[in-house]
C-alpha cells in the first residue's frame, strides 16, 4: 500500500505556512552546490535535504536503494526501483522529519551535511528524457490548437470526443525554466518566397512521461493497479493555448 503523509502533519524543521514545499510534498529533484556534485535531493520549506548525505550517514538503510541511486545526476535510477520502493522512501523521510521525531533532529552534528539552503543550490533537469507523448488535456486547449492548425469551423475534430488524442513530442524541447529554446525553422508558403521563420510554440507540455520502463499496455483502458505502479508522480501544467476561450467564458478552470 502506498504511503500518504497526513494533511495535518508538521515538521520539526521550520517551514513557512506559505511555502510550496510543506512536509506533505517532499518532491524529488537534482541539485548541486559549489561543494556538492549533482545528486538527489528533496525540498522542504526553503531547504533541500541531501539524500546522498542521508544515505552515507546510515539513515536510509534497508530500503533497497544503493549509493548510486542518490549520487546521480538524474532520477531515472531512483524511479526504476518502482513506486512501492519510492513510497517507502517518502515514508522514511517523513518519519525522520515529522514534528515528534528526534532521530535526526537530535543529531545536530549531521545537519550541516544534510540540509542545504535552496538559495545556495543550482537545480538541474531531474530526469533523462528519452521520449514523451503530449495529450490534449481539455476541450478548450484542443479547440484553440485546431483553430491555429485548421480553421474555426473545423477546429475540433469529431474523434477528439471519443478517444485520447496525443502526439509525439521532442525530448530536446524539455529544458529547465529560464533556459533558451532553439525554435525549429521552416518555410512559410504564404509569403510566396523561400522565407525562413521561427515556429511559434505556445505550449510545451509534459503530461505522462515514464522514462524508467516501457509501457506494453494501454493505460487508458481499465487502469489496473499494475499500470498505476508505473507512474511515479504527476504534475498540473497550465497551457497558454487554452487561455482565450477560458477567459472568454469568465472561468479559470473547467
Amino acid at each position: 500500500m502506498l504511503y500518504i503523509i497526513p494533511l495535518n502533519a508538521k515538521s520539526w524543521v521550520p517551514v513557512s505556512a506559505h511555502s510550496d514545499f510543506p512536509v506533505q510534498n517532499l518532491p524529488f529533484g537534482i541539485f548541486s552546490t559549489t561543494t556538492k556534485s549533482p545528486r538527489v535531493g528533496v525540498a522542504l520549506g526553503d531547504k533541500i535535504i541531501d539524500l546522498l548525505a542521508l544515505f552515507e550517514l546510515g539513515y536510509l538503510s534497508n530500503l533497497g536503494f544503493d549509493q548510486a541511486d542518490f549520487e546521480n545526476q538524474h532520477l531515472n535510477s531512483l524511479m526504476s526501483k518502482g513506486k512501492n520502493a519510492n513510497s517507502n522512501l517518502r515514508e522514511r523521510l517523513f518519519n525522520l522529519l515529522k514534528e515528534d521525531s528526534t532521530e535526526l533532529k537530535n543529531k545536530t552534528e549531521h545537519h550541516s551535511s544534510i540540509f542545504v539552503q535552496q538559495t545556495d543550490a543550482a537545480m538541474h533537469l531531474p530526469i533523462k528524457v528519452g521520449d514523451y507523448t503530449d495529450f490534449y488535456s481539455s476541450r478548450e486547449h484542443a479547440t484553440n490548437v485546431g483553430v491555429m492548425f485548421r480553421d474555426p469551423a473545423n477546429a475540433l475534430l469529431p474523434n477528439w470526443l471519443h478517444i485520447p488524442v496525443g502526439y509525439h513530442g521532442r525530448a530536446s524541447s524539455i529544458v529547465l525554466s529560464g533556459q533558451p529554446i532553439y525554435r525549429p525553422k521552416d518555410n512559410n508558403c504564404r509569403l510566396k518566397m523561400n522565407h525562413l521563420f521561427l515556429v511559434q510554440a505556445n505550449n510545451w507540455i509534459l503530461n505522462w512521461n515514464l522514462p524508467s520502463q516501457p509501457i506494453r499496455v494501454n493505460p487508458w483502458v481499465n487502469p489496473s493497479p499494475q499500470k498505476k505502479q508505473m507512474i511515479l508522480s504527476t504534475a498540473c501544467v497550465f497551457s497558454m493555448t487554452g487561455l482565450p476561450e477560458i477567459f472568454k467564458n469568465g472561468n479559470m478552470f473547467h
